[in-house]
């Protein structure tokens, strides 16, 4: 019997979107929501013809419009054995399964909510509490050492005259791994921040430099393991989360990087003429009906019991001969967004959807010296810069706007925005047109009546410097955020590389063949 608890799914469901989103603030904010579409019960007549093409997952991995041709390695290029996921055969698949996402990211401030693991251990005297963070606040070259602050969770307690701190790894069934200490001579407290620890290293302790030096880096797994890697009070691994959650789609990073744009870009990244809303919807029942081991992976897909979704607002090109040549890909999201030439409009529909999900314009490595991270820093970097991204009152001579209609001259790098996607919608383009003639206003419009003449809306188009895969060739620029190769193998016997969850490396989505034969 089909599952039609609808109204329960949707409440269901929003609160994943709300949790999604609360994921990838930066490391102080969180943005706000982005308006997506709601759950669409699925027919029975289109699950009945989304089973005759993906009956199983053999089919959905292997059809023409399936995970190997839009997101394994076909061409050479995403989820091959050098990219993680690992997606070059049905057993890469299945083995990730429960795994936990982001396993080979490099840099901890850019690990989503949903991927952040279990933090080491802080013991505070007898009490235990997971470790947040290490953060360094001075050089060691600095004639007294270096200071390290250590964030854990909640609020620290009381430090007698004797209390010492040591961080330790818990494991079961085994006893606890001692990693680092310090004495109550070398600790101090910060009334400004009452989660955290000031810990002191001495010059001569050379050995306590490097292990807090490489603390935190989720690829070693020999390092501190942080709880709170991206510093913004979510533990994540309470969340639930993993790439593949059985039995909750909605759950899965995997799906997550299909259809939410502010976890980053859209996949499939480069090949997605071979990727259709039927191999989504094929993926979210695939997962709706595993049991909690996997066991049943290889079992017919149940579509009879599948619950409506996912939400999405994903715009996939039309596949055929010319799909490819036609410079559709990436993946667009096709979000409607409210009409109002309101600051809090264009940053939280305009911004945050097509700029700041990527990580290219969020957190410590902002592109352009534009960072996107919250609503008060993107209007102080963008109306308050010097020298000006914004003319007030006239959206064409304003730098802001022209780059996201327009190539510019001043030199080769500087592009049209977002850099290798397709060009704004014209009405998002009329939304920050129209603020910009109103006045720019942090609380909305000057005057509410403005019309933007149609020609100063750019058509749109595909990306003007991009290549067939959609991925941008400027190194300097990309809205990939991707980690460079680290080459590390787990002891899963799968090969995984240091992609952001479902990215691949901004090289191999360029389609570059020295890919081959890794």
């Amino acid at each position: 019997m089909r599952r039609t608890s609808t109204d329960a799914f949707v409440l269901k469901t929003c609160a994943f979107i709300a949790l999604a989103l609360t994921a990838v603030g930066g490391a102080c904010t969180t943005p706000p929501p982005v308006r997506m579409n709601p759950v669409i019960p699925t027919p029975p007549e289109r699950d009945r013809e989304t089973a005759a093409m993906y009956p199983t997952l053999t089919e959905l991995y292997q059809g023409a419009q399936g995970i190997y041709r839009g997101c394994g390695p076909n061409g050479n290029v995403c989820h091959n054995a050098r990219q993680y996921p690992n997606l070059n055969s049905l057993g890469a698949i299945t083995l990730s399964i429960n795994q936990p996402c982001n396993q080979l990211q490099d840099d901890p401030s850019r690990m989503d909510d949903w991927c952040e693991r279990q933090g080491d251990t802080v013991r505070i005297g007898n009490q235990r509490i997971e470790l947040g963070y290490i953060q360094r606040l001075s050089d060691a070259t600095e004639t007294m050492g270096s200071r390290w602050l250590i964030a854990i969770q909640g609020e620290l307690p009381m430090l007698g005259e004797n209390t010492g701190i040591s961080i330790i790894r818990v494991r079961e069934g085994r006893s606890d791994d001692y990693l680092i200490g310090f004495d109550r001579e070398h600790l101090s407290t910060d009334p400004m921040r009452p989660g955290a620890l000031i810990a002191q290293v001495d010059l001569d302790e050379e050995y306590k430099e490097r292990i807090l030096a490489r603390a935190g880096i989720p690829a070693e797994s020999n390092a501190i393991q942080f709880g709170d890697p991206n510093r913004n009070g979510v533990y994540g691994r309470a969340l639930g989360n993993a790439l593949i959650v059985p039995g909750h789609p909605e759950r899965s990073y995997l799906i997550r990087r299909l259809i939410d744009p502010t976890a980053g870009p859209l996949m499939p990244l480069a090949n997605c003429c071979f990727w259709s809303k039927p191999s989504l919807r094929a993926m979210w029942c695939w997962i709706a009906g595993l049991r909690p081991d996997g066991s049943n992976a290889m079992a017919p897909i149940d579509y009879a019991m599948c619950p409506d979704g996912p939400v999405e607002s994903v715009q996939y090109p039309t596949p055929g001969p010319m799909c490819e040549s036609a410079g559709l890909c990436p993946v667009r999201a096709t979000n409607a967004i409210p009409d109002e030439a309101t600051w809090a409009n264009v940053y939280n529909n305009v911004l945050v959807t097509r700029c700041g999900g990527s990580g290219c314009h969020r957190g410590g490595d902002t592109a352009g010296n534009l960072d996107l991270g919250s609503e008060d820093a993107a209007y102080n970097q963008i109306v308050r810069a010097m020298p000006a991204r914004i003319t007030a009152g006239n959206a064409a001579t304003s730098p802001f706007y022209q780059r996201l209609t327009q190539p510019c001259a001043m030199a080769a790098s500087c592009r049209r925005m977002p850099l290798g996607q397709p060009s704004l919608p014209a009405n998002e383009l009329s939304v920050v047109a129209r603020w910009i003639e109103g006045g720019a206003r942090r609380d909305g419009m000057l005057t509410p009546d403005v019309m933007i003449p149609d020609a100063m809306i750019a058509p749109e188009a595909g990306p003007d410097v991009v290549t067939d895969t959609g991925v941008p060739t400027d190194a300097r620029e990309t809205d990939t955020g991707v980690i460079i190769d680290t080459g590390v193998i787990v002891d899963t016997g799968v090969a995984m590389d240091s992609g952001v969850g479902m990215d691949a490396s901004a090289a191999d989505a360029a389609g570059s063949m020295d890919a081959a034969g890794e």
